[in-house]
């Protein structure tokens, strides 16, 4: 039984989730939240279509509503990309965080990292670098 399966059995309702598979996966985990809570939705791992059911709004047993996570433009006034960078140079020279970076290739190789990434040949991250 999956993780999942296991999680709709208990009946049991989160206050947050998060959700990067896609397919029926996002429906189901939306079950699982409470009405006021929130579910997350970043990504479509499964290289699936999300499916979702109309009538899961309209069943009066819904549960939270889906918000998109995106990465937003750093604000004009502040540059919150810098200091989030450095948050994690700090955590990574500190040896608190350990970054799995499977492949590092140049700029050039590009297209063949993307095609690597998307085929699932790459674990972690891949990181180009400019010569």
């Amino acid at each position: 039984m999956s993780d999942l399966a296991l999680l709709e059995a208990t009946q049991a309702r989160f206050d947050v989730a998060f959700e990067s598979i896609g397919g029926d996966t996002l429906s189901r985990v939306r079950h699982l939240t409470s009405r006021f809570g929130r579910l997350i939705w970043f990504g479509q791992a499964g290289r699936e279509p999300m499916r979702l059911d109309f009538f899961d709004w309209v069943d009066g047993d819904v549960g939270a509503p889906i918000e998109q996570f995106h990465y937003a433009p750093p604000s004009r006034t502040r540059d919150t990309d810098g200091s989030d960078l450095q948050a994690l140079v700090t955590l990574v020279n500190s040896g608190r965080l350990h970054p799995e970076v499977d492949r590092i290739e140049p700029w050039t190789m590009t297209g063949e990292v993307i095609d690597a990434l998307r085929d699932r040949r790459i674990r972690g991250k891949a990181v180009l670098t400019l010569t």
